[in-house]
């Protein structure tokens, strides 16, 4: 079935156009154009209000929970459940396989080069730094946190499992796990071997280990450059499955975390976590689920979510989870999951982290460590610099380690000291695992992975159901609303004439929605004789003028008879974002990544667009509502499949130079550009677009001979 259901869908689907340009209105054509240029409603101010109704809401909910130790718990539980949520699944643990392949001697510290595996066969490069020799220093430390700092749990359970052993009368020494920054060398960073020296030198062990994408960890051979863009081009695949860039990061922090307690130096009751920027965005993430993190310190990454969005915008995939803005989960309430363990915020105060944001974060946190009855337990250091794990923080950091993990609070000041050559710290020989092993497992190749397995096991599940069962998941998954239904306001914005037809200029606005620019193509004898005409409603992903030339594919069709509606639903043509907002090889980033955090994916709004345009056409006196046909054209195509499967209004649809499969030509296909856009968080854990070509059966319809390709 599921092999003719990629036939059906390559019958009236062109060749994907994989590197379009971006989605906005060609400039040249003015005389179609419906808003003013000054005053185009951005899809990006609506989704800013969303954000912020959202976390209004979030504040109501802390303010309410305040007063009481036992609310401020219940929330704190409920927060856990939903950032489980929110991470997707996470695997069973295998053997680590931990080697270390050669020890670089240093004055008071040593650095061993070491290699793990957090899945079978895929491999995490790092460093660790020993004190040498190690201090004679008891395990067990009265650092007044026995009450709070029990068995971990279910995330953050040691890769033996159990409860932590308490070690008396050895040289265990405290552990810090080190999460790297957006670095390109990764672990082998200034800053970031800095911190590792003044951990060792103060009596900690301190494991520092590459990112995906970093140092000796790139996932994608062709790609230039990697870290972010590697991070964000990974996402949507993720998304897909029901993962997402973060799930695979946080993974490896785990394991790296069982490498570090593992280590017959380190004393697995006495671990910690700092890291500065990406390795902060890390270090947020893991102190929130790994109950074995006793004093925490994330640098230069906490503000608040409304503040970052509102500033410099949303970061690369592994900073937002979807659907954390519906959670109402902000930067504070990663602390608050881990309250009242000791955490320190780090912050610069020219960061391009909103330092306003930074404090509002720390007065929430310090609201709810109070109300738990230890406000000494969270704290924040600030500094007058910019960006980045600078010696002031880092000394505040190891500060910070030394009075939780050794009950010393003596001040710590960085000596000068050597920092190695990126080449000395290297763990592989060939400088990249994907060189190295010739059977490595990528995190692409683990989404392909997890997209095969979850086709197995939803075809079953899809045929069992009824398609009113399809529907109701279809529309959970897209967080289409009722309020779609509702009528839309329609404007004039005046007429165009061409040969043989004209062109009216409308602005549909949508209830609660963002204003649609549209172009309604009449035939010049239409209604003459009193006959309702066949129409064509037409979404086009690279804008609604694109087609409408002279000559053009719209031209054909209104020919041939039909009234023709052609819309830029929301974020597309003359609502689209400024070519400054292209990002990662995404050219609707922002608008994607806002819209998957408040819960509702582009592709799921422009559905109740598309809907929003239909209600239009068939409400229109010259267009018989019993023949409506639509066809998508590149990003609009899986719009119209959905639309088309939710609202059987439609006779017939089809697509052109779009997409076929989610998982054939996203998953698998990570350097395709501008696809954060076309995803649905968690959907092929239910069904892929063959699917719903199947659901579509007879009006699945191939394009008229006459409508030519797209340009």
């Amino acid at each position: 079935m599921r092999v003719l259901c990629h036939l059906l869908l390559a019958m009236f689907a062109a060749v994907a156009a994989w590197d379009v340009a971006p989605s906005r209105a060609d400039e040249s054509h003015d005389e179609l154009r419906v808003l003013e240029p000054a005053d185009r409603p951005l899809l990006h101010e609506y989704l800013l209000r969303e954000v912020s109704r959202q976390y209004d809401e979030r504040r109501k909910a802390l303010i309410e929970a305040l007063p009481s130790p036992a609310a401020i718990n219940a929330r704190r539980e409920q927060l856990r459940g939903q950032l489980a949520l929110m991470l997707g699944d996470l695997p069973e643990r295998t053997p680590l396989n931990g080697r270390t392949l050669g020890t670089i001697q240093c004055d008071g510290y040593r650095i061993e080069r070491v290699i793990y595996e957090s899945r079978p066969r895929h491999h995490v490069t790092a460093n660790l730094y020993l004190p040498d020799p190690l201090p004679a220093i008891e395990s067990k430390v009265d650092n007044g946190l026995a009450a709070t700092n029990g068995s971990p749990g279910k995330l953050g359970q040691s890769a033996c499992g159990g409860e932590p052993i308490c070690l008396l009368g050895t040289n265990r020494i405290p552990g810090v796990l080190v999460p790297c920054g957006h670095s390109s060398n990764g672990k082998a960073s200034e800053a970031y071997q800095s911190v590792c020296v003044l951990l060792a030198l103060n009596g900690c062990a301190a494991l520092i280990y590459d990112p995906i994408g970093q140092g000796e960890r790139n996932q994608i051979v062709d790609l230039s450059p990697h870290g972010t863009t590697e991070h964000t081009l990974v996402g949507p695949g993720a998304l897909l499955v029901g993962r997402n860039t973060a799930n695979y990061r946080i993974w490896d922090g785990l394991c790296s975390m069982d490498y570090l307690a593992s280590r017959s130096e380190v004393d697995p009751t006495r671990l910690g976590c700092t890291g500065n920027s990406g390795g902060g965005t890390m270090t947020t993430w893991l102190m929130a689920v790994d109950d074995r993190i006793v004093a925490a310190a994330p640098s230069c990454f906490i503000t608040t979510v409304e503040q970052l969005f509102n500033t410099i915008g949303p970061q690369d995939c592994e900073q937002h989870f979807p659907g954390q803005g519906a959670f109402g989960i902000e930067h504070a309430d990663f602390i608050a999951m881990r309250a009242p363990q000791p955490t320190l915020i780090l912050a610069a105060e020219r960061d391009f982290f909103d330092i306003g944001g930074t404090r509002t974060a720390y007065a929430d946190a310090e609201a709810v460590f109070r109300t738990l009855g230890h406000p000494e337990r969270v704290a924040l250091f600030t500094c007058d610099d910019e960006h980045g794990f600078s010696q002031p923080r880092r000394q505040a950091a190891v500060a910070w380690m030394r009075r939780w993990l050794a009950s010393d609070e003596r001040a710590v000041v960085e000596p000068k000291h050597e920092l190695q050559r990126d080449a000395d710290l290297q763990v592989t020989a060939s400088g990249q695992v994907l060189s190295e092993f010739a059977d490595e497992v990528s995190v692409v190749d683990l989404s392909i992975r997890r997209a095969e397995e979850l086709a197995d096991l939803r075809a079953a599940a899809w045929q069992a159901s009824d398609e009113a069962a399809r529907r109701a998941t279809i529309e959970r998954l897209l967080g289409v609303r009722e309020k779609c239904s509702q009528p839309a306001k329609v404007n004039s914005h005046g007429t165009v004439a061409r040969d043989g037809y004209f062109i009216e200029k409308l602005l549909i606005e949508p209830a609660d929605g963002v204003p649609l620019a549209a172009l309604c193509f009449v035939p010049d004898d239409a209604n003459t004789n009193g006959a309702k005409l066949p129409a064509i409603l037409y979404p086009d992903g690279r804008g609604k003028a694109t087609d409408a030339e002279p000559g053009g594919p719209i031209e054909q069709l209104v020919k041939q008879g039909h009234v023709v509606l052609t819309v830029d639903l929301r974020g597309w043509g003359e609502t689209a974002d400024g070519p400054k907002q292209s990002k990662y090889r995404n050219d609707e980033f922002r608008n994607a990544m806002l819209a998957m955090h408040v819960g509702r994916p582009l592709l799921g709004q422009r559905v109740e667009d598309l809907v929003a345009a239909l209600n239009v056409l068939a409400a229109d006196a010259r267009v018989d509502a019993n023949a409506i046909q639509l066809i998508g054209v590149d990003r609009a195509g899986p719009v119209a499949l959905h639309a088309a499967v939710l609202d059987p209004r439609f006779r017939s649809v089809a697509v052109r130079d779009s997409i076929r499969s989610w998982a054939d030509d996203v998953v698998a296909r990570p350097l395709v550009a501008n696809q954060l856009s076309q995803v649905v968080p968690g959907a092929l854990e239910h069904y892929d677009l063959p699917d719903l070509v199947e659901m579509l059966g007879k009006r699945a319809a191939k394009l008229p001979a006459e409508v030519g390709p797209g340009r």
